[in-house]
C-alpha cells in the first residue's frame, strides 16, 4: 500500500516516534533488532527539508529490508522528530545513544540540527557514528565521529556562480532571509565573488521580502543569489516585479523547487536551484532505483530532498554492509576508515578519511510555472 505525506507522519506520530510521546514499542523484543536513528527538525522553518528527506530515507530501509536487510538481518529504522529547542534535541541524541541496538545515526537534517549533533558527536567522543547528514554549512569543524556526502552551501554557491559567469554575468547581488544568515555565509561569498571576478553587493537583511523583491527588481542587476528556505523564497519571488533583460535567482540546496511552484511562488523570474544530488529525472541509476522505489511505497512526487534522504539511507546501508559486524564498535570502525564509493552514479570522494569533493548539479523553475531537470 502507498502511504501519502500527511499519512506518513500521522503513523510516525501514534507510533510514538517524535519526542512528544515516547517509543513505547521500542520496549518490546522486537526492539533488540539492529537499529538506525534519524533525527529531524520539524519545526515551522524546516519541515519543508525534513519532511521530504525522512520520505526518501524511509523508502530507502523499506526497499533495502525488502531485499533481505542487511546480512539477512532487519534494519528498524527509528525516527525522532523534534522541534528545534536544545531540550528535545538533546533529549533525542540521549535517546539514539544510550540505546545499544542503535548501531549508527544517520540522515540527520535540518542543516542547523546537523551541525549541532555534529559538535556534539565530536565533543563526546564516542563511538556512534553520525552518517551522511543533511550538513550545508561549510564552516563547522568535523573533527570526529560525522561522515558528510553532500555538497555544502559553498560548494553549491561556487557551482551556480561558476556557472552564470561562463554565460556573461559579471555582477551579482545577493539577498539573506535571517542575520544569521548572513554572518554565516558572507565572508564565503565575499571570497567566491572575488575568485570568479564578480561584482558583488551584499543587500542588508529586511523583515519584508516582499518590499525587497520590489526594489531589486526595479534595479538592473541580473542575477541575485538567494539565501533562504522555501516559504521565504516564495515571499521573495511573489514581490518581484518583472521588467526587461535576463534575470535569474539562485537558490541553494535547502529549497524546494516543487514546493515553491505549488505555494504559487511567481512566474516573473526564472529560479535556478542547486541541488547535491543528480537531478531526480535523470537516467543516472541512482535516480532511476529512487524513482521507482517511492512509487511503489509512497504516493509522493519525487524532489531532490527526498532523493537526498535516500542516497543518505543507501550509504548509510553499504557502509554497514561493509563491516566486521553489526555492532556499533564495528561500523564506527568501518565509517572512521571510508574511502571514495559510488552509489549508482552518486560518487562519494574521500581522502584519508575525509569528504574532498561531492556533487553539485542544478535544475530551474521556469517563467512558464515548470521546474525543468
Amino acid at each position: 500500500m502507498k502511504i501519502q505525506r500527511r499519512q506518513l507522519f500521522e503513523i510516525s506520530l501514534a507510533a510514538g516516534t517524535s519526542l512528544a510521546a515516547p517509543a513505547i514499542w521500542a520496549q518490546n523484543a522486537a526492539s533488540r533488532s539492529i537499529m538506525v536513528g534519524q533525527i529531524a527538525d520539524v519545526s515551522n522553518a524546516y519541515q519543508d527539508v525534513s519532511k521530504d528527506f525522512i520520505i526518501g530515507s524511509r523508502t530507502a530501509w523499506q526497499e533495502i529490508n525488502a531485499a533481505g536487510g542487511i546480512r539477512g538481518q532487519r534494519v528498524r529504522h527509528q525516527v525522532i522528530e523534534m522541534d528545534g529547542t536544545a531540550a528535545q534535541r538533546d533529549a533525542a541524541w540521549v535517546q539514539l545513544r544510550d540505546d545499544d541496538s542503535c548501531i549508527a545515526t544517520f540522515g540527520t537534517c535540518a542543516d542547523s540540527l546537523a551541525v549541532q549533533i555534529t559538535t556534539k558527536n565530536s565533543t563526546e567522543r564516542n563511538e556512534l557514528a553520525h552518517s551522511a547528514p543533511w550538513l550545508q554549512n561549510s564552516a563547522v569543524d568535523i573533527e570526529r565521529g560525522t561522515f558528510p556526502i553532500f555538497s555544502t552551501r559553498e560548494q553549491q554557491i561556487q557551482h551556480a556562480l561558476q556557472n552564470m559567469s561562463n554565460v556573461g554575468i559579471n555582477s551579482l547581488s545577493v539577498v539573506y532571509q535571517s542575520e544569521r544568515d548572513f554572518i554565516a555565509n558572507t565572508l564565503d561569498i565575499q571570497r567566491i565573488a572575488k575568485n570568479l571576478k564578480l561584482t558583488l553587493k551584499q543587500q542588508p537583511v529586511q523583515a519584508d521580502l516582499l518590499q525587497q523583491a520590489r526594489q531589486i527588481s526595479a534595479t538592473q542587476v541580473p542575477l541575485v543569489l538567494f539565501v533562504g528556505g522555501t516559504p521565504e523564497l516564495v515571499q521573495f519571488m511573489q514581490g518581484w516585479n518583472r521588467s526587461g533583460g535576463i534575470r535569474y535567482i539562485v537558490a541553494l540546496a535547502d529549497v524546494n523547487l516543487q514546493t515553491a511552484l505549488q505555494m504559487s511562488g511567481g512566474k516573473h523570474v526564472p529560479v535556478i536551484g542547486t541541488q547535491a544530488v543528480p537531478v531526480v529525472s535523470s537516467s543516472v541509476r541512482i535516480a532511476q532505483r529512487f524513482r521507482t522505489s517511492l512509487a511503489k511505497y509512497f504516493d509522493e512526487p519525487p524532489t531532490a530532498l527526498s532523493l537526498a534522504g535516500y542516497v543518505s539511507a543507501r550509504y548509510t546501508a553499504q557502509m554497514m554492509q561493509s563491516a566486521k559486524s553489526l555492532t556499533r564498535a564495528s561500523v564506527y570502525e568501518t565509517f572512521s576508515r571510508r574511502q571514495t564509493v559510488d552509489i549508482e552514479g552518486f560518487r562519494v570522494e574521500v581522502e584519508n578519511g575525509r569528504l574532498q569533493s561531492a556533487f553539485v548539479t542544478q535544475s530551474m523553475m521556469s517563467v512558464d510555472g515548470r521546474v525543468i531537470g
